[in-house]
């Protein structure tokens, strides 16, 4: 019982440690959130252009009722009516809300981050008919890929 139970500890202790790791390698991006009920999205506007790298990890705090979300990445002078910069891809939530993410390809000028739930995004993304609407109140940068970063001479 007692090997059990210090085997455990060590787990605990592990995933603890990797947890903080993690945490202390995020960058927040500051954002101002908004939202609309109507077309159940909520997005995250960045007060100055943001690039992004290919592979870059992502973490989006969604709030909402949504199980599933479809996540757009808007270049300036981008139309937000539109589905253009959508990650073709539905999402699903985890429980804790935090949704990771991986930047598909090299992106510049990123002046909004939004998340889509609701039934079915511009009628083109069917997410469910249960699927409820979708906020953002927050993203972090998790990683900048190995490639990408620049090394002091």
């Amino acid at each position: 019982m007692k090997q059990r139970h210090r085997s455990f500890l060590r787990q605990s202790f592990a995933l603890t440690i990797l947890f903080v790791a993690s945490s202390l390698n995020a960058q927040t991006l500051s954002c101002q959130p908004g939202a609309s009920p109507q077309w159940g999205s909520g997005w995250c506007d960045f007060s100055s252009a943001v690039n992004f790298k290919k592979g870059e990890r992502l973490r989006l705090a969604v709030g909402g009722s949504a199980k599933k979300v479809i996540v757009r990445l808007l270049q300036k002078g981008g139309d937000a009516t539109t589905p253009v910069g959508v990650i073709p891809t539905a999402f699903p939530i985890p429980e804790s809300r935090f949704l990771e993410i991986t930047v598909p390809s090299d992106l510049r000028s990123i002046v909004q981050i939004s998340v889509h739930g609701g039934p079915s995004p511009w009628n083109q993304y069917p997410l469910g008919a249960q699927n409820g609407p979708a906020t953002i109140t927050g993203v972090e940068r998790l990683s900048i890929p190995p490639s990408q970063v620049k090394k002091k001479k």
